[in-house]
């Protein structure tokens, strides 16, 4: 009976813990945020490298904030971000029959099940920036890379560390992610979008128990966010991600 009393009341505590977090969700304005504001489009340019350095894709991805609220994770409010890929019939093709990238959300069935457009959620507060990272399709070894995160206040030399359990849904890459990350510098950056811009570079390691070490190096500005996420993998593949252009939108 005892037992049976305390996992009643852990459901109940649970249930009212999940109540909160949704109250507190629901009270984001997205308008307010800087970086994941709804006004903002970013227009980001992925390039797949192989280990023997040549390009595999490159393809526009087009990151936009809803202006939503998604559901509480682990809880911390998040919004939602729409991720829109641009692959080719030949990108589906040329990676269809690589083990690596059997999850779920790349077949269904038998079936090729790319996808064009996924929702993912994103954090955007005073104590940090984060986001999940472009993972569908060909891109899915990002799910072992460090995800886009920047602590705040931001400073060279600041350290921090997460763990993160990646679901079975990820295939061969689910399991505990123990991810490390450090400012280890700030630099003048130029991209398409503006010229010299202060951006903090950070230095981040991903540790997987079967797997092994992969490794990001993020470069983030206080106005664009991350403009640069370039992953290279316990494989010896590597995936960049380069911000070209913010749009203002209605």
């Amino acid at each position: 009976m005892k037992i049976k009393h305390i996992l009643l009341i852990l459901l109940v505590a649970s249930k009212l813990s999940i109540s909160a977090q949704d109250e507190v969700n629901d009270t984001i304005d997205p308008t307010t945020l800087h970086i994941w504001n709804p006004k903002k489009e970013f227009h980001y340019r992925a390039f797949y490298i192989d280990v023997n350095g040549d390009t595999l894709t490159n393809e526009k991805i087009i990151l936009k904030p809803m202006g939503k609220s998604a559901p509480v994770a682990y809880g911390e409010p998040q919004i939602i971000l729409n991720f829109r890929y641009n692959y080719t019939e030949q990108d589906s093709i040329r990676f269809f029959n690589e083990p690596i990238y059997q999850t779920r959300y790349t077949r269904k069935k038998v079936n090729q099940y790319w996808r064009k457009t996924v929702p993912e959620g994103a954090i955007e507060n005073d104590r940090k920036l984060w986001m999940h990272p472009f993972r569908m399709n060909q891109y899915v070894l990002t799910e072992v890379s460090p995800f886009p995160e920047i602590n705040l206040p931001a400073k060279t030399g600041k350290k921090w560390a997460t763990f993160l359990f990646v679901k079975k849904v990820f295939g061969k890459f689910k399991g505990i992610h123990k991810q490390y990350y450090e400012i280890t510098g700030e630099s003048k950056k130029t991209y398409p979008f503006a010229e010299s811009i202060t951006c903090l570079q950070v230095t981040a390691t991903s540790k997987h128990r079967k797997l092994g070490e992969s490794k990001a190096i993020i470069f983030y500005n206080q106005d664009y966010g991350f403009t640069e996420i370039n992953n290279t993998f316990y494989n010896g593949q590597k995936i960049n991600f380069i911000l070209e252009k913010v749009i203002a939108t209605d």
